[in-house]
């Protein structure tokens, strides 16, 4: 009875550390058309000193910012290898040439069904020529506001801020986007900073951004990721899009202090490139290698 006894223990440890070992959050390999290989896709891109993510859900993709104009193509590059000919949207948070550098290219080059904007247009030769490429495109402008909802596949994404208007300061000008997709989600700001961030909070979302992850303010700055507002997203990693050595010292050191502080991994692009997600229906938001 006692040889019988330990027998089944074994057994029982054995099948518990399979089943632990199967439910473990591992980084997946990437492979050529990888976005269209899962429900759920998730790109922050190496742009240098610059952002821009790509999603993709159900097979519909969106970008969030285009990165810098030199960038245009890493950013071309990435695209076609995942099989992306297309996208329903293109979200410019704010017309800053780290945000829209090679939009102009990429609406140019790829289907885009609509531009959503802050409104804003510079007398800048990025800005310029961005809108009146989406012009000649035949491209959708859309201004959106404060709690407006658009579907993206399954997934959903809403503006949960559409910037401080009028402020001096154009980075707070950012639109603020939330997008969740089975229960997985994601939030960026753009470069909006504390003001912007205390605008979210104290409107009607302020209690409903808690999301998986969060693409942190402003590439890291210390303007940007109050403790507040990082308590209120609660992420389960951060991700820091900025260029390695760049002049501005981003990530600031106060930030990656409160996120070490708060025990939020954090992913930088400057250090790992390309960072990734994915996920599919009725599973966990995985990290690609």
């Amino acid at each position: 009875m006692a040889i019988l006894f330990f027998i089944s223990m074994l057994a029982c440890i054995f099948f518990y550390v399979k089943y632990r070992i199967s439910k473990r959050r591992e980084p997946i390999p990437v492979s050529e058309n990888a976005a269209a290989a899962h429900d759920l896709f998730i790109a922050a891109l190496d742009v240098g000193q610059g952002s821009c993510t790509v999603i993709g859900a159900d097979g519909e993709y969106m970008m969030v910012d285009g990165g810098t104009r030199e960038s245009t193509k890493a950013i071309k590059d990435f695209l076609d290898k995942n099989g992306i000919k297309s996208f329903k949207y293109i979200v410019a948070t704010h017309p800053h040439a780290d945000h829209i550098g090679s939009l102009s290219e990429i609406i140019s080059s790829y289907e885009v069904g609509c531009l959503i904007n802050n409104g804003i247009k510079l007398d800048t030769a990025g800005c310029s020529k961005m809108f009146s490429v989406a012009e000649k495109r035949g491209t959708q402008e859309t201004v959106p506001k404060t709690g407006d909802k658009f579907t993206l596949g399954g997934a959903v994404f809403v503006i949960i801020s559409d910037g401080l208007k009028g402020s001096e300061d154009l980075n707070d000008t950012s639109l603020a986007v939330r997008l969740e997709y089975d229960g997985k989600s994601i939030v960026i700001t753009g470069d909006a900073g504390k003001e912007a961030e205390e605008k979210i909070l104290k409107g009607p979302y302020g209690k409903k951004i808690k999301s998986d992850l969060l693409v942190a303010g402003h590439h890291g700055s210390s303007d940007a990721s109050t403790k507040a507002f990082v308590h209120s997203v609660a992420p389960r990693e951060v991700i820091i899009s900025c260029g390695k050595d760049n002049d501005y010292g981003h990530p600031h050191r106060e930030v990656l202090e409160l996120f070490e502080k708060e025990k939020i991994p954090v992913r930088r692009t400057d250090t790992e490139g390309n960072i990734i997600y994915f996920a599919d229906k009725g599973g966990g938001l995985l990290r690609a290698e």
